[in-house]
């Protein structure tokens, strides 16, 4: 849909070299390693509590908490 919306305003948007290299990467390489999934996992957890900033939050035990 978004492809045809495109072409019918006559939109195009620029994608630099690096960043078709990426996509082409990404897509002859699709499985992560250990280091990329707990990057994507980090920044999953990032979005997800900007988004939703009043979400419940497991609560955390302090120092402080058992005197």
């Amino acid at each position: 849909m978004f492809k045809l919306l495109k072409k019918w305003l006559n939109l195009d948007f620029f994608v630099s070299q690096l960043d078709q290299f990426l996509i082409q990467f990404d897509k002859t390489h699709p499985k992560k390693s250990a280091s990329q999934r707990k990057e994507i996992e980090k920044y999953e957890q990032i979005y997800r509590l900007r988004d939703n900033p009043h979400a419940s939050q497991p609560s955390r035990e302090t120092l402080w908490d058992k005197f």
